[in-house]
């Protein structure tokens, strides 16, 4: 998918909205400009402007994600191994105070096996710190269950700025620190 543009209804009070684009695996969004506005929306979901079912094989480049009820970007699944996933050369902004709880997530909502070939890089995150949970996290790593393991999996190079409230900008939870965390700014 590329060159989409695309603008979502989002609630302030409750972070309910559509979700944008809910893709498996094996898919590829870039060149493209994703937005949640303000609005009236009869969805119940916590919106996130791409929800990503799919565990490898995808690639988020190019592209500006404003504003979420949620997440502008969340990577979940029920249990296995994320891998050959890349997100870079993005720009995350959250314009609306109140709204959203992180950028970026990657997460398993019962046991990741772990990270394998993931790389986070080039990407500028950009006023994270007031969100609708107070939380500001930037970009969020997090395993409901069991420590899990990552190999080759890098975040570098991001610049993060004014992000990180009751969170840190990067929120590392339940995952064994064996990932490359450097030049962040």
């Amino acid at each position: 998918m590329h060159h989409v543009n695309i603008r979502l209804p989002g609630r302030v009070d409750d972070g309910t909205g559509p979700d944008g684009i809910r893709p498996g695996t094996g898919w590829t969004i870039t060149d493209s400009k994703i937005e949640a506005y303000v609005g009236t929306t009869s969805s119940l979901e916590h919106q996130d402007l791409i929800q990503g079912y799919g565990n490898y094989f995808i690639k988020v480049s190019r592209s500006e994600f404003i504003n979420s009820g949620d997440a502008q970007v969340n990577f979940s699944v029920s249990s296995g191994l994320l891998h050959h996933i890349q997100v870079f050369n993005n720009v995350f902004r959250n314009t609306v105070d109140n709204m959203g709880t992180v950028a970026l997530r990657m997460y398993a909502d019962t046991t990741l096996s772990g990270f394998e070939e993931v790389v986070i890089a080039n990407n500028t995150f950009i006023d994270w710190a007031k969100t609708a949970s107070s939380y500001g996290a930037a970009i969020r790593l997090h395993n409901n269950g069991t420590q899990t393991t990552a190999v080759n999996a890098r975040l570098q190079n991001n610049i993060i700025y004014n992000c990180g409230d009751a969170w840190p900008a990067i929120l590392v939870q339940g995952i064994t620190p064996n990932w490359t965390i450097s030049n962040n700014l």
